[in-house]
């Protein structure tokens, strides 16, 4: 699923209307009757009393018209017009003319008759915020900063429209936003929703589909992508049936030390869970029992083994490097192959990389790397917020020819070409020691089963994800392992299989 900047999605609406011969109080009407339907199955449908909060824009309009489909269904509904300007779209004003309500139930209120009126609500109003959209370019006055704040403050549960007003579509930091309980996004994600800094106070979110054209949203460019199962199905091939280990390829993988053998086990476990032929371990020799009693299926090989004529005797198919590692003497042996073999470097091998840029070239077009935010920030110097991480590690995998897998509530995967690909699976219960371990593992599995490394990266996210949702499903979120994610793989390939 692709995600557009806000002018992208003026196009795309006005395409829509082109494409469709519609108006574009139609399409209005479409999203008015989507989020009133989400609206009254969020609520239950109990009898409620809505006020909603207009602005004089198009996101006003989809107030007014969601008011009158509400009223329409026997609600109480209360509208408050935000009166800061003249200026109205033609939209807004159709639906505000059309508008059959008393003076009781629709006011015209300017910014402190306002900040009055949201302070004296009764505490079991839903608020429907309708103020701005998507289409939000500037920074806000202190007029509407105060409502903005007054909506905020009151404990009344909040419902926004598109977006939380007074976030931005694009990618930039918000000065201040409705921090609504839920808020139903149109066709997309918005990209704000995806950071930190920007949706922290954003409580859920979800996406529903008001009908715009095919046609007009796969002819708009964008380099922004939002991860879905139906984009993994596309991507997973069927086993053959008579298929041997062989085929689904031989993994190395070089993890793993003295006081950390659970890293290479958790990593290993992964690789093979996530289905890889062969696994074979390179670790600290001390770590060897530990590993072949927790990993029967895997082997074992010396350091002192590895070299190009190895890898490719043992036909090698894609090499991980770096969980639980704490010698760098491995490392400046195996960064110093050149071969094409497809790898993933994570922990400490980042670490060793970010002392060591020059090895970057080596990697090129062969490579990917999943660093948390501090290990890139490692790579590509301390970084003020996650927007600026992002930037600039887009031109870092530009830079350098490597996927970068940044790690954080949407995993964000960067590809050389500048597309960037928010991961959808995922949750807080996963914020647990070996979680990228098991990550780092079942990239390995798809890279060694012959899958690309846009495809691994893509499929492995997800399915990691996914594995930790159901994981906490069955547990309490404080509780799940790294292990317990490994455990939900299976299962995980069971549900995205089921169409």
């Amino acid at each position: 699923m692709k995600i557009f900047s806000s002018k992208d999605l003026k196009i795309i609406d006005q395409c829509t209307i082109d494409d469709q011969c519609i108006s574009s109080v139609i399409l209005i009407e479409k999203a008015a009757l989507v989020f009133t339907k989400w609206l009254l199955k969020k609520t239950k449908g109990k009898q409620k009393k809505f006020i909603i909060f207009c602005g004089q824009g198009n996101n006003g309009a989809d107030g007014l018209a969601i008011g009158a489909l509400l009223e329409k269904k026997g609600f109480w509904v209360q509208y408050v017009i935000l009166k800061l300007s003249n200026t109205t779209s033609s939209e807004f004003s159709f639906y505000n003319q059309k508008l059959h309500s008393s003076a009781q139930t629709k006011l015209e209120l300017n910014p402190h008759s306002c900040v009055e009126f949201i302070q004296k609500l009764d505490h079991d109003s839903i608020i429907i915020d309708a103020i701005f959209g998507s289409g939000l370019n500037r920074a806000l006055d202190k007029a509407y900063l105060d409502i903005i704040d007054a909506i905020n403050r009151h404990p009344a549960k909040k419902y926004s429209v598109d977006i939380p007003s007074g976030m931005s579509a694009d990618l930039t930091i918000t000065q201040s936003y409705i921090h609504a309980d839920e808020c139903l996004s149109f066709e997309f994600p918005k990209l704000n929703f995806l950071f930190e800094e920007t949706s922290h106070d954003l409580k859920n979110w979800n996406i529903k589909s008001i009908g715009l054209s095919p046609t007009c949203i796969e002819s708009t460019e964008s380099n922004f992508h939002y991860t879905l199962k139906s984009d993994i199905q596309k991507l997973l091939k069927p086993r053959n049936a008579f298929s041997n280990k062989y085929n689904y390829g031989h993994a190395l993988l070089i993890a793993g030390s003295q006081n950390m053998a659970g890293a290479a086990i958790l990593t290993g476990k992964a690789a093979l869970t996530g289905g890889c032929g062969l696994l074979t371990i390179l670790s600290n020799k001390d770590s060897y029992q530990s590993i072949n009693a927790a990993l029967p299926e895997s082997m074992t090989m010396n350091e002192n083994e590895l070299s190009d004529e190895i890898l490719k005797a043992k036909k090698i198919k894609a090499i991980a490097i770096g969980p639980g590692m704490n010698n760098e003497n491995g490392l400046e042996k195996i960064l110093s192959i050149p071969t094409e073999i497809p790898k993933i470097i994570d922990a400490f091998a980042l670490n060793y990389l970010a002392k060591n840029i020059d090895k970057l070239a080596i990697l090129r077009d062969t490579t990917i790397i999943s660093p948390h935010a501090g290990e890139m920030d490692r790579l590509i110097g301390v970084q003020k917020n996650s927007i600026e991480r992002l930037e600039n590690s887009i031109e870092f995998a530009k830079k350098h020819g490597i996927i970068v897998i940044l790690k954080s509530r949407y995993t964000q995967v960067i590809f050389p070409n500048g597309e960037v690909h928010f991961n959808s699976t995922g949750n807080p219960a996963m914020a647990k020691a070996g979680s990228g371990d098991v990550l780092c593992g079942i990239i390995l599995s798809f890279l060694s089963q012959g899958y690309g490394l846009k495809e691994s990266s893509l499929m492995a996210c997800y399915i990691h994800g996914k594995a930790g949702d159901m994981a906490r499903n069955s547990k309490h979120e404080n509780s799940v392992l790294a292990s317990d994610i490994i455990d939900a793989i299976p299962k995980t390939f069971k549900k995205i299989n089921h169409k």
